[in-house]
């Protein structure tokens, strides 16, 4: 993975933490942009570790970020 596209997505994910539907946009973009396809848990993983590695928002943030989209999955997986 390119760590240069990476770091653009994490920036713009982390540039609306709280706006739920654009924070679900972004990351679905970004594991899009990177050719991920996964179950849903490892998304989720991913996601984290890509925040870890190279987010620079607080722990908290990230947390909110990853469950976030944890909520996300959930909810399109049960109107599925």
């Amino acid at each position: 993975m390119d760590s240069t596209r990476i770091a653009f997505h994490v920036s713009k994910i982390q540039a609306e933490p709280y706006n739920v539907a654009l924070l679900e946009r972004n990351i679905t973009n970004m594991l899009r942009d990177l050719n991920v396809t996964a179950s849903d848990a490892t998304k989720i993983c991913l996601l984290g570790e890509i925040l870890d590695t190279y987010g620079r928002s607080s722990l908290q943030e990230k947390r909110i970020i990853v469950n976030s989209y944890a909520k996300y999955l959930k909810r399109r997986e049960e109107h599925e």
